[in-house]
């Protein structure tokens, strides 16, 4: 199943304020198209107005100006999306001109300060809570995590999914949106908000038993002091299932890191702060278990120490 295209969508309910106008600002931030079928352009930021052209599939939009004009999408399998219309400039490599006019933000990716998107991190915090499916709000005090299917497959399993983080501290107030593509995922199909937080906890050594992981899993596994978080990616066989880790930056955003060691792997039972060491375990067959150790020699930079097969 693939997304409708975005002028089909149905409004829900809108909350409209005044355009703010030009701000004397030339840029507020940059974004990127998340909707397959490409995005509408339009003369004014409604549904209703004229199209004036469309913007492909991951291609780059500078956002101008926010307007305040709030709108939810109902966008179908009980999902609403919650968004404002932004005025933006495209520039388009088939009439090599830029293109400005309106749209609506829910179908951009992008990570921002949310001073620059709402008048207060409360409003900030209130409007990321809006009509998901599954909204950790209890499960850090550094950021708010949400996660929300947006395409099923065939047999009705997400295979796309919107994962979004909300800063909430002083020092941190970043919002950030991207996308996720799981293998295969759930049970029933459906987004599960079964979520696990070992990074605030009072030990510098943790480990966790083998097996009891959960969906999204919160944790500094790099050991540089920062919250990371790991999503489940396949829910595998007997030897466990298949994670995919992101790790956030100095910035406060969070990035998928192909240098961990454990990228789309199984998912580490230890974390050794003091020797910098991460060890993963999983059971082979009936009678068997793999260790497997990397040590942290330098930022992105991992050493494999050890990797064996013993019996039960």
């Amino acid at each position: 199943m693939i997304n409708p295209p975005n002028d089909q969508y149905d409004l829900v309910k809108s909350k409209t304020y005044k355009d703010q106008g030009d701000l004397g600002i030339s840029l507020l931030y940059e974004g990127y198209v998340n909707s397959e079928n490409g995005l509408n352009i339009r003369n004014e930021p409604s549904l209703k107005s004229d199209k004036i052209g469309t913007i492909p599939y991951e291609a780059s939009v500078k956002v101008l100006r926010r307007t305040n004009n709030f709108e939810n999408l109902n966008l179908g399998n009980g999902r609403i999306a919650h968004g404002q219309w932004v005025y933006i400039s495209f520039f388009s490599s088939i009439t090599n001109k830029e293109v400005k006019g309106y749209i609506y933000d829910y179908f951009i990716n992008y990570s921002v300060d949310s001073s620059i998107l709402y008048d207060s991190l409360d409003q900030a915090k209130k409007s990321f809570s809006l009509d998901k499916q599954c909204v950790m709000d209890n499960a850090s005090s550094n950021f708010i995590y949400s996660m929300q299917a947006l395409v099923y497959n065939e047999e009705g399993r997400p295979s796309k999914v919107r994962i979004e983080i909300q800063g909430i501290t002083d020092e941190n107030s970043i919002f950030q949106r991207l996308d996720y593509f799981p293998s295969l995922w759930y049970s029933y199909g459906e987004v599960s908000c079964d979520v696990r937080n070992y990074f605030e906890v009072s030990s510098d050594n943790r480990s966790i038993e083998i097996g009891a992981y959960g969906y999204f899993i919160i944790w500094d596994f790099n050991m540089d002091g920062l919250e990371d978080f790991a999503v489940l990616h396949d829910v595998g066989g007997s030897a466990g299932s298949i994670y995919d880790f992101f790790l956030q930056q100095e910035n406060g955003t969070f990035l998928r890191e192909d240098s961990f060691p454990f990228q789309l792997s199984f998912f580490p039972t230890s974390i050794d702060f003091e020797n910098q060491t991460i060890t993963e375990m999983h059971p082979i067959g009936c009678c068997k278990i793999s260790t497997i150790t990397y040590k942290k020699i330098a930022k992105d930079e991992w050493e494999l120490v050890t990797s064996t097969v013993e019996e039960l």
